[in-house]
């Protein structure tokens, strides 16, 4: 009787630990599966989701190159519902786009755009454009501004911020010499056109560049957000103390004023090295905190890591997200994904053997659980949006010579 009652027990163990096990592998599923794949002739990257027609449907921004050294170039796909879209049309042609940000510039139904051109030997121009109800973009102003670039080969960035009246404003971060940069605001009105520029020098610390014998490097990526709460908007960008080590720069801030400048001085958020900086409010305290791509010593694993704000601009110690084991990150999609009311992030990885992406599910505290892998893709950029109509957000990824679309499947 013993011995049957062991069994039974035995078994209902084994029957419980599979119940469980079959409990966890279903909820660790990839909550993403691939929609439609389209085809294109070169490399390219997903830039943003937007309604750029004021159609109702998310559409894509793309950028590619026809050729290896050739001019980037910019085209829309037009959302058609069902997480489909059009065939890509080009816009602002003969224009070498370096960066390009996407606002309601106008205030009108439909996103428009702020493109940057321009850099190393050659004058920065800015350019705004109008997007219509076809889809199509009219060009609103154009400026050439009076920044003065030597032969470094950096490329201008723009972001779109809100000014003094709550106006769109134009942030222009651009470089004036090997080691100091110029960050420009510019409002426009409600037509796109841009008004008088209004210039911050940028000046770093001795202490964040404590004579390593080489010149630092501002890098790429540069976000905008309110991390003071103040109202105005502020920088968070990358700085790099020597040219050779992108593994142990620092995340630094600029603050604003409500005039549109920016505080000379400025202040670090953490010691990691950047691959692309998000804006996001991970712990639902309505402060802004940042997510970045890198790694925080030449050692250590790159993978996103998370600056939680005190809510004076303060920042807490950046930690690491639960690791995937890839090594190459590009900026990472964010959003709630699950329909839980938190933010959940999704990352690409990349590697010459290996590849795939990474979905952390947030817990609203600043928290994420462990990550969930997908099947391999090679990434090479990632947006979030709407594509089918259910309300959750979905993926667009693009590939050496493909854009994939991944419907959510979390519920």
């Amino acid at each position: 009787m013993r011995w049957g009652v062991s069994i039974g027990f035995a078994v209902g163990a084994a029957l419980a630990t599979l119940s469980l096990a079959a409990a966890v592998a279903g909820a660790a599923k990839f909550p993403f599966e691939r929609a439609h794949k389209y085809e294109w002739r070169a490399a390219g990257d997903v830039l943003a989701s937007a309604d750029f027609n004021g159609d109702g449907h998310q559409d894509l921004l793309l950028r590619s190159s026809a050729a290896a050294k050739a001019p980037l170039s910019l085209s829309v796909r037009l959302g058609q519902g069902g997480a489909e879209f059009g065939n890509a049309r080009r816009i602002a042609r003969g224009v070498e786009v370096k960066d390009v940000a996407v606002s309601n510039l106008d205030r009108r139904r439909g996103a428009d755009l702020a493109i940057a051109s321009g850099g190393g030997v050659q004058p920065v121009v800015l350019t705004t454009l109008l997007g219509d109800r076809g889809g199509r973009f009219v060009e609103a102003d154009e400026r050439t501004l009076p920044f003065d670039f030597p032969n470094q080969g950096y490329r201008p960035e723009v972001e779109v911020a809100r000014s003094a009246g709550n106006r769109p404003a134009l942030i222009l971060r651009a470089f004036a010499g090997s080691d100091d940069a110029s960050v420009g605001s510019i409002a426009t009105d409600r037509r796109g056109r841009m008004g008088p520029l209004v210039e911050s020098p940028l000046s770093m610390p001795p202490a964040f560049h404590p004579g390593y014998g080489e010149i630092p490097t501002i890098g790429d990526p540069m976000a905008t957000g309110d991390f003071n709460a103040d109202g105005s908007s502020d920088l968070a960008f990358e700085y790099f103390p020597t040219q050779n080590s992108r593994s142990n720069g620092l995340v630094v801030l600029m603050l604003g004023a409500p005039d549109g400048t920016f505080a000379e001085d400025v202040t670090a958020a953490g010691t990691v090295g950047a691959d692309g900086i998000s804006v996001a409010d991970l712990n639902d305290d309505g402060f802004d905190d940042l997510v970045t791509s890198g790694s925080a010593t030449p050692q250590s694993s790159v993978r996103p890591y998370l600056f939680m704000n005190t809510g004076t601009a303060d920042f807490e110690a950046p930690s690491g997200l639960p690791n995937c084991p890839f090594r190459d990150y590009p900026p990472p999609a964010i959003a709630d994904f699950n329909g839980d009311g938190h933010l959940d992030i999704v990352d690409p990885h990349r590697e010459l053997r290996a590849s795939g992406q990474c979905y952390w599910r947030g817990r609203g505290d600043g928290t994420f659980a462990d990550a969930i892998e997908s099947k391999p893709l090679l990434a090479r950029s990632i947006v979030a949006g709407e594509f089918d109509g259910d309300r959750l957000p979905d993926l667009a990824i693009s590939t050496s010579n493909s854009l994939v679309i991944e419907r959510n499947i979390s519920r």
